[in-house]
C-alpha cells in the first residue's frame, strides 16, 4: 500500500468521476475535493491489505479504482464475504459502530482507495452540511444493500 498525492491520483481519474461511484453520488465537487484532498489515497498492489481484523476502525475506505475483497473468520477459516467495487466503501460500520474490524480487506486486482478518517468526516459536516448529509444517506444505502445480499445468502445458502 502506497499513498499517493491528489495530483497523481488526477492524472489517472479525474476527481469528478467519483460521483459516478455510489459513495460519493450527488456531492459537490468542492466537497469531493475537500475528502480527496483531506483523505489519504492508496495505490494497492493486487493482494496488498487494507486492513486487517483487530485493527482500529476509526475510518473507512472508498474504492476510487479496482477493487476489494472483503474477508470474515469463521471457525478458524476465512470465509469470502464480497467483493467491494469502484464507489462503494468498506470499514464504515466500525467506525460507526466504535469497534474494531470485523474482517480483513484486500485487494482484489491493483486499485486505488481513499481513506476517510472519523475525523475528516466530522470535519465534513462542519464545512459541506448538505453533502455530508448526502454522503451519509448514499452511505447507509449502500450498507442496506449490503445487509439486504447477506440476507439473501443466508436464506439461499441451504438450497
Amino acid at each position: 500500500m502506497q499513498q499517493i498525492s491528489l495530483a497523481e491520483f488526477s492524472q489517472m481519474m479525474a476527481p469528478e468521476e467519483m460521483a459516478l461511484g455510489s459513495v460519493f453520488g450527488a456531492l459537490t465537487i468542492d466537497a469531493t475535493l475537500f475528502l480527496l484532498e483531506k483523505g489519504s489515497l492508496y495505490r494497492l498492489a493486487e493482494g496488498d491489505k487494507v486492513f486487517e481484523y483487530g485493527d482500529a476502525g476509526g475510518r473507512f475506505f472508498v474504492v476510487c479504482k479496482g477493487s476489494l475483497d472483503f474477508f470474515k473468520q469463521h471457525q478458524g477459516e476465512w470465509r469470502h464475504i464480497r467483493v467491494v467495487n469502484f464507489g462503494e466503501e468498506t470499514g464504515f460500520v466500525p467506525m460507526i459502530a466504535l469497534h474494531e474490524q470485523s474482517g480483513t480487506a484486500v485487494a482484489r486486482e491493483d486499485s486505488i482507495v481513499l481513506e476517510i478518517s472519523s475525523a475528516l468526516y466530522a470535519e465534513l459536516q462542519q464545512k459541506y452540511s448538505v453533502d455530508f448529509g448526502l454522503l451519509t444517506l448514499n452511505l447507509a444505502r449502500e450498507m442496506a444493500r449490503v445487509i439486504d445480499k447477506m440476507g439473501e445468502a443466508m436464506v439461499t445458502k441451504d438450497q
